[in-house]
């Protein structure tokens, strides 16, 4: 009983975290970024971006704050700081160079489906978009997992609850 207390307090922690950084991350400025990865984007495949519009093939691609790894960020910031253990500054670290590591996967990830879109079609870029979201989420899962458990030095995930 008092594991399912926990891990319901874990949920309710990481919803609540979640479901306020995506009710702010519209009115974040990230123009800029979105830009950045748009013109790194273009200039890597030799196309044109105006903005945070890429073009391929005459389709346009907006990059938005969706398409910066922000939303990953913000993940792994829910994961991360809804645990108990291990301690805040450890936290804090574990979320910064998670995102560090993830902002520059995603760069790959936004290259993928605009490499698709330039090289096969279009269409099937919202395919790879839709799976290598997916991909992602599941390596972030998954290495949080296992790096928590390590850093924390604990056998046992429900310690960490």
């Amino acid at each position: 009983m008092l594991a399912e207390k926990k891990s319901i307090a874990f949920l309710a922690k990481f919803f609540a975290i979640f479901g306020a950084g995506e009710l702010l991350l519209p009115v974040i400025p990230l123009d800029w970024l979105e830009q950045s990865i748009a013109g790194l984007e273009a200039k890597m495949l030799g196309i044109k971006a105006t903005g945070n519009i890429v073009s391929v093939q005459n389709y346009e691609f907006l990059i938005n704050e969706y398409c910066t790894g922000a939303v990953s960020s913000l993940i792994l910031f829910a994961l991360v700081f809804s645990l108990k253990k291990p301690g805040i500054k450890t936290k804090a670290g574990m979320w910064a160079v998670g995102t560090s590591v993830l902002f520059i996967a995603n760069i790959g990830r936004v290259y993928a489906v605009l490499w698709s879109a330039a090289n096969i079609s279009p269409g099937i870029a919202e395919s790879v978009h839709i799976a290598s979201w997916f991909l992602v989420s599941g390596i972030i899962i998954a290495l949080w997992y296992y790096l928590t458990k390590n850093i924390a030095k604990v056998e046992n995930f429900r310690e960490l609850l």
